[in-house]
């Protein structure tokens, strides 16, 4: 039997014309897992091709992410799995539990 590539960030290779909210939440569940790390770069053109949907709707996944500050896009050189400071971290993991954080004083 032949080996097949598989794709690290597709489930289902065969499933065609992903919506921006599967390719975001494959996006966000590859970098949860550490498939994707922080500093990696994120082509529309490969993601699109991987996801077989359009660069608009890659474009708005990343949006997505990058409003989470999952993700960053930088002007000229694309989208990166963003790089948070541990207190940046710390901030979006409690906001995301619904927590406060104490007031440090």
């Amino acid at each position: 039997m032949p080996k097949t590539s598989v794709l690290p960030l597709v489930k289902d290779p065969l499933s065609t014309d992903s919506t921006s909210d599967e390719i975001y939440e494959r996006i966000y569940l590859a970098i949860l897992e550490h498939r994707l790390t922080p500093g990696t770069k994120l082509a529309e053109e490969r993601l699109a091709s991987i996801f077989k949907a359009s660069r608009a709707r890659v474009r708005e996944a990343l949006s997505k992410l990058a409003y989470e500050q999952i993700v960053e896009v930088f002007p000229k050189k694309g989208w990166f799995v963003a790089k948070p400071s541990v207190e940046q971290a710390r901030d979006v993991f409690e906001a995301r539990a619904g927590r406060h954080a104490p007031s440090r004083q």
